[in-house]
């Protein structure tokens, strides 16, 4: 009798109970949740999946009680009926927020500050005590071998460029800067430094800053709100703000950041021509510049199915500047002085800037392939119109000896860059294969006028106004390998670049066309024999392209006696880099590396009719070695240091440029950087470098040190910070390059504002666990090549 009661219960147990798990105010799925279902004859328990979404197999027919339970939820039930229907649809279960207090459970992540891996060095945000550091920008200041200066930053001496997960900002100089300084280091992961890059990143000959975002893995909405006052002389403020909202298939991002800052530029250059009169000039000039800077990001992220996501994202910033600047130029003969010119400078830029990208993004069920497709558009516009007033004095400043000079230089720059993309990702048995593709098109068009005043009216000199048309395309494609041999990681890469460019006049009186096809291969291995012992050897070769707005006849008025002019003839540089480095237990490094570059480019000063012309022209060649000592170290639970010291030495054949053909020189630039913990949930930190003289084509760069330090508090249950920071706090960043040619010899001494008080309060609101995806124009690596700190 009970074997005959079983089957017919088991032939009976064939229904099902589908339901899903809601949150009751935002009504959005609760993924996880713990689901029990009971009855007088049975207890099952279950868990929903991602989107909530629950399922009971091999139910007989009867009454039974659903339970649901949620960490931070209220625990809900619900009664459903089982007949003769095979699958039964649950009451959606809305659960609603209940305060429970819970135990403090510390966690301490094992993962160090910084890592090796294949090639480049990894500062693991998210884990340290930098996850709350400030700004991007004040956690690059304490990554290893890095410099920052006047809008640039470098690896081991390489100019490098800055990438948000894996795709390159649109912006540079000071617009980059002040968007940098507006996104909170909470946002991030984890950066890596890259300083010989491979095949399946640009050949731009640059090393690579990779800026890796954190993830979104909760659904619903966050966000971080910034803002700050400063002051140097004058005051400056900034503020922005990040949204993030996310459903199982639909990902939103909006940014805006705001940042005005006022900044002086103090100016002195003497040069004395070797003359029979030994005529100099003494240069000065005071420059008061306002800059706003606007940056706005929409991003759209939607996912077709679970592993086919389509998304749009636009990008604008506006950076308008006004410059009023005052100066003299005094020229003397035989060490007397001869007469003295005065200038009046007050001029405004408008730097506009569009972004558009689609893109397609489809994963394979074999883990690790993949497929992705961008197009992008950009649309870049240079407004810029400066008026100089000159008088000329004698020697007593009493006597007009000429009328006055008034120039106007109004010119407009419109360029386009058009961008198709792909990569496809294959693993293999035993590696990977990534492979990828780009059609990219540029137009840049300078409108330049050169107008002058005489008897009240304004005229065009057509010698030196000019409409400059230059048109770039450039075709790549790569296959790069990457696979592990035992204790050997090791990548190959190739990369094919078809390029054409062309740039004429609107008379087409003038041209410069430059066509190659060219291979630029790459390698890089890590041996690791031991935990404590790690060997790594890379090699990369690259091209470098001048900035577009080099490439034309454009004149930079100065005074009367200083001008800088383009270079339309200007070619690329072909970059070899080679570095061989060692770790030892994870914390001490070193590095040598190498670096040859061919055509390479430098600023030319040459006289004429006792004008100074700086124009950039190309070197024959250049060689750069380097040593690289770093030590990275938690000393204690409350002290990290990351201190080091980089030696270099540069070989430049100019080509016989100004009476100059071989220049060597050498350079010391120890730093440390120290990152202070306290109670109470204060911290503090402290960097400081100093760099030597050093050789760079005609000049010698004068030595100079900075120092920098700040102190910041986490308030509002470490949902806020408040940092208060002092930059360059001896005031002693000064740039000085002195030079000797054929023809004269000189010096420049620039003494940029550069000490300033901060304070910043960044706070963040929403769930916490919710981190975000976030991508970038593709075409972001042409815009690095337009100047904005005119």
């Amino acid at each position: 009798m009970i074997f005959i009661y079983h089957s017919a219960i088991s032939q009976n147990s064939n229904k099902k109970i589908i339901g899903i798990v809601l949150d009751s105010l935002s009504n959005q799925p609760l993924p996880y949740a713990t689901i029990q279902l009971t009855n007088t004859a049975l207890k099952i328990n279950t868990i929903a999946d991602g989107s909530g979404n629950y399922i009971f197999k091999k139910l007989a027919k009867g009454d039974y009680e659903i339970t649901v339970s949620y960490v931070g939820y209220k625990t809900k039930k619900a009664l459903v009926s089982v007949g003769e229907t095979e699958q039964i649809s649950a009451p959606k279960l809305s659960l609603s927020l209940e305060n429970i207090n819970l135990k403090e459970v510390k966690i301490r992540a094992s993962k160090p500050l910084f890592t090796e891996e294949s090639g480049k060095t990894i500062v693991n945000v998210a884990e340290s005590v930098m996850a709350n550091a400030g700004t991007i920008v004040d956690v690059l200041k304490y990554a290893p071998s890095l410099q920052i200066s006047e809008n640039s930053i470098r690896i081991r001496g390489k100019e490098a460029i800055i990438l948000i997960d894996g795709r390159q900002t649109n912006v540079s100089g000071e617009s980059l800067e002040g968007i940098l300084n507006s996104m909170p280091s909470n946002s991030i992961e984890k950066i890596e430094l890259i300083s010989n890059p491979g095949a399946k990143y640009d050949a731009t000959g640059k090393a690579v800053i990779n800026i890796r975002t954190l993830k979104m893995k909760n659904l619903g909405t966050t966000g971080t709100w910034t803002a700050g006052i400063g002051t140097g002389r004058l005051p400056r403020t900034n503020g922005g703000l990040l949204l993030n909202y996310k459903t199982p298939k639909l990902s939103l991002v909006g940014n805006y950041n705001y940042q005005f800052t006022q900044q002086y530029i103090d100016l002195e250059a003497t040069r004395t021509l070797k003359n029979t009169l030994g005529t100099s000039f003494l240069d000065t000039d005071f420059d008061n510049r306002k800059r706003t800077i606007q940056f706005l990001k929409l991003g759209l992220d939607y996912s077709l199915t679970s592993r086919t996501t389509v998304g749009v994202l636009f990008q604008a910033d506006q950076n308008s500047r006004g410059r009023n600047a005052n100066g003299a130029t005094e020229i003397s003969n035989q060490g007397r002085l001869d007469s003295v010119i005065t200038l009046r400078t007050q001029g405004k830029a408008l730097y506009q800037n569009l972004n558009g990208n689609l893109f397609l993004k489809h994963t394979f069920k074999q883990k690790g392939r993949e497929l992705a497709l961008d197009a992008d558009y950009g649309y870049y516009h240079t407004d810029f119109q400066e008026a100089i007033n000159n008088q000329f004095f004698n020697a007593g400043r009493l006597i007009n000896y000429r009328p006055a000079l008034e120039v106007n230089i109004p010119w407009q720059q419109p360029i386009q860059i058009q961008s198709l993309r792909g990569t496809y990702n294959y693993p293999t048995q035993k590696g990977i294969i990534e492979s990828g593709f780009q059609l990219r098109r540029t137009d840049v068009n300078t409108d330049f006028s050169y107008q002058q005043q005489t008897d009240g009216k304004w005229t065009t000199d057509p010698q030196k106004s000019f409409v400059y048309d230059y048109t770039e395309t450039v075709n790549a494609a790569y296959v790069n390998y990457s696979a592990k041999a035992k204790k050997l990681d090791y990548q190959l890469g190739l990369r094919l670049e078809d390029s054409h460019a062309q740039g004429q006049t609107q008379n087409r009186t003038k041209a410069n066309q430059q066509d190659y096809l060219q291979l630029f291969p790459s390698a890089s291995f890590q041996y690791t024999p031991s935990d404590t012992n790690q060997f790594s050897l890379s090699y990369s070769r690259k091209i470098t392209r001048p900035n577009y707005t080099t490439l034309n006849d454009q004149i930079t008025y100065w005074s009367p006696y200083r001008l800088t002019i383009g270079n339309p003839a200007l070619k690329p540089t072909i970059v070899t880099n080679v570095e061989l480095s060692y770790l030892y237990m994870k914390t001490w490094s070193l590095v040598l590396s190498y670096t040859g570059k061919r055509n390479d480019v430098t600023t030319v000063i040459f006289p004429r009719n006792n004008v100074n012309i700086f124009q950039i022209q190309n070197m024959t060649i250049e060689h750069l070695l380097g040593i690289d000592v770093s030590y990275r170290k938690s000393i204690s639970k409350s002290w990290q240091t990351t201190s080091g010291l980089m030696l270099y030495q540069v070989r430049s054949h100019l080509g016989n440029i100004q009476g100059l053909d071989f220049r060597i020189g050498n350079s010391i630039y120890p730093y440390t950087n120290h990152f202070l913990t306290f109670k109470n949930n204060w911290k503090a930190d402290i960097i400081a470098y100093y760099i030597s003289p050093q050789v760079l084509g005609i000049y010698k760069i004068s030595p100079f040190y900075q120092v920098d330090i700040s102190v910041q508090k986490s308030l509002f249950d470490k949902l806020g910070e408040l940092r208060v920071s002092i930059t360059d706090l001896f005031n002693t960043l000064k740039l000085g390059q002195d030079y000797k040619t054929i023809s004269q010899y000189g010096f420049n001494r620039r003494k940029p504002e550069t000490r300033f008080l901060q304070l910043t309060f960044n706070y963040r609101f929403g769930n916490n666990n919710i981190k975000v995806r976030d991508r970038k124009i593709g075409i972001d690596k042409e815009s690095s090549r337009i100047d904005k700190n005119q």
